[in-house]
């Protein structure tokens, strides 16, 4: 026999433990996957829809002094027809939804927003202001300083979990400030005891539904000269907003925004005539953060917009198929090298009046 094989075996045996261990220790690591690059081609996740109570809207078209602007229909009658459970359960989606994000709120751009917000509106001291949706206080507790102990400020919002945030910023600064949790689109009746000069909703008019009956209830607060300042999202800044805006070309459904400069703008001039408010100034903000965003963050953005209470497609599963494949696309033409879409967040301000007084200047609007 020759020795080659012999001693090729005798190697064999002897290092036959060292492989099982070997093949042991490599079998037991979790398997990880290599991250897929940006693609749009990904498949899409499946689409859940909970089956609802359908929505009804007014369906009256909408006309004013001849302009032509974008105007949600479900925005423009009540919602009397839907079930009380069925705004419960609204309601309760919305408080979670943002009491959830109460605690990093500050961090977003709001803070900026808010800063502005309280430039434009220039109080002084003995008015009273009323800040619809007021979130975490970022406009409420500054502003109790600029109207002083003869003015008062009241912040509304539906979410505990802002509304505890905003509690416990005032109680640091010392801030004497009424917050009420409530639904801003319809307060109970003389939750505000007094008039107010200015109304303030910064960052959250365009989720609100019935916008149209919600600023005439609201005017109904303001004195004689009194200010209701609001945004709407920029043309260029969402491409949710884009998507549905083309979603609702193409369904021949309305929307409370357009695609352009001047559909939005005139939007607002709609909006505010409609309420029996005459139009002050419509006018850009500054631009406020730029985000980057890949495919799945955007279509959640997305579901969430045809979640809002304003859409018309909550429970129309073809309409939001549809939306996906929109987006999808939309998406890819905007989509960088690196597979993301990036964004300049900015919004259109609109500041309408009670009455003819007049203001000779933009911070007195």
């Amino acid at each position: 026999m020759s020795l080659f094989p012999l001693l090729s075996i005798l190697l064999l045996f002897s290092i036959q433990p060292y492989i099982s261990q070997a093949a042991l220790r490599i079998s037991s690591k979790p398997l990880q996957a290599p991250r897929p690059p940006p693609s749009i081609l990904r498949p899409k996740p499946p689409l859940a829809v909970r089956p609802r109570p359908p929505f009804r809207s007014n369906n009256s078209p909408l006309t004013n002094s001849g302009r032509t602007g974008l105007v949600c229909l479900s925005c423009l009658g009540d919602d009397s027809s839907s079930s009380s459970q069925q705004r419960l359960d609204q309601e309760a989606a919305m408080d979670r939804a943002f009491g959830s994000r109460a605690r990093f709120y500050d961090n977003a751009f709001h803070r900026q927003m808010a800063d502005d917000y309280l430039k434009w509106i220039d109080l002084e001291p003995g008015q009273n202001l009323l800040d619809m949706a007021c979130g975490t206080g970022l406009i409420s507790i500054p502003a109790k300083s600029f109207v002083g102990p003869s003015g008062h400020v009241v912040g509304i919002d539906i979410s505990g979990g802002m509304l505890a945030e905003a509690r416990r910023k005032a109680q640091e600064a010392r801030a004497d400030i009424s917050f009420l949790q409530d639904d801003v689109t319809d307060l109970k009746e003389n939750s505000i005891p007094f008039q107010v000069d200015v109304i303030t909703c910064a960052a959250a008019f365009i989720l609100l539904r019935n916008q149209i009956p919600t600023l005439r209830q609201w005017s109904s607060y303001l004195k004689p000269g009194g200010r209701i300042i609001l945004d709407i999202p920029t043309e260029s800044s969402r491409l949710t907003g884009q998507v549905m805006a083309l979603l609702a070309q193409e369904l021949k459904t309305d929307l409370f925004y357009g695609t352009t400069r001047a559909e939005l703008a005139d939007s607002l001039h709609n909006l505010f005539e409609s309420a029996g408010l005459r139009p002050l100034h419509v006018f850009p903000s500054r631009v406020y953060t730029t985000i980057e965003y890949e495919i799945y963050n955007g279509l959640d953005k997305l579901r969430q917009a045809l979640d809002a209470p304003s859409s018309p497609w909550k429970t129309n599963l073809e309409a939001r198929n549809r939306a996906m494949e929109i987006y999808i696309g939309e998406f890819a033409k905007r989509m960088g090298r690196n597979g993301l879409v990036r964004e300049d967040i900015w919004f259109y301000v609109g500041v309408g009046v009670k009455g003819d007084i007049q203001y000779s200047s933009l911070a007195k609007a």
